[in-house]
């Protein structure tokens, strides 16, 4: 996996990191922390989040700073663990991980590997995912049916799949009163 001799970095250039798994828990190491060496003993998976660079550490400064990171990343995920109830813990990671990687990466990780770097079962991780979906899809048709009439048109799924497609304004936008993105019921 990785060589017991040899400290390496994880880019800071952009969103990524690896979530370090053995047979019970698993650790996550983000952007900017210390890999390798001694550190990852007893490691029997390596998970990417997105597509992680790493680098060799050089001097005693970059060694420091990249230990440093690791502690950071460890204290985020211990402050997570700390709440005594395993819906909160898990709601927690989830946001965190969105805010930080977005949606559609986080949706690529499992229930299980989630779950194990928090403490909680892979069953809650799925009950709290799925309550935020829900919540997430209420909310969204709820902005929708508070919208003032005459804002963003919404073109129904059946329109899309005949070919009928938005005229485009001279500002850009598709319908009048629209910024630049079009929305679409589900």
């Amino acid at each position: 996996m990785f060589q017991p001799d040899r400290l390496l970095v994880i880019s800071e250039r952009q969103r990524c990191g690896l979530i370090l798994r053995n047979e019970y828990i698993a650790t996550f190491a983000g952007p900017g922390a210390a890999i390798g060496s001694s550190l990852e003993a007893g490691y029997q998976q390596v998970i990417e989040i997105g597509t992680p660079q790493l680098l060799s550490v050089t001097s005693r400064s970059e060694r420091q700073q990249a230990f440093s990171r690791r502690i950071q990343w460890i204290r985020w995920l211990q402050q997570m663990c700390s709440y005594p109830e395993a819906t909160v813990r898990a709601e927690k990671l989830l946001a965190g991980f969105e805010a930080f990687f977005g949606q559609s990466t986080l949706a690529t990780l499992s229930d299980d590997i989630l779950a194990a770097l928090i403490g909680v079962l892979p069953q809650t991780m799925a009950l709290v995912r799925s309550q935020q979906s829900s919540q997430n899809n209420l909310q969204t048709l709820i902005s929708l049916q508070n919208r003032p009439q005459g804002d963003v048109a919404m073109a129904p799924r059946s329109a899309w799949s005949q070919g009928i497609e938005p005229v485009s304004h001279s500002n850009g936008a598709a319908y009048p009163g629209q910024a630049h993105s079009l929305l679409f019921s589900a």
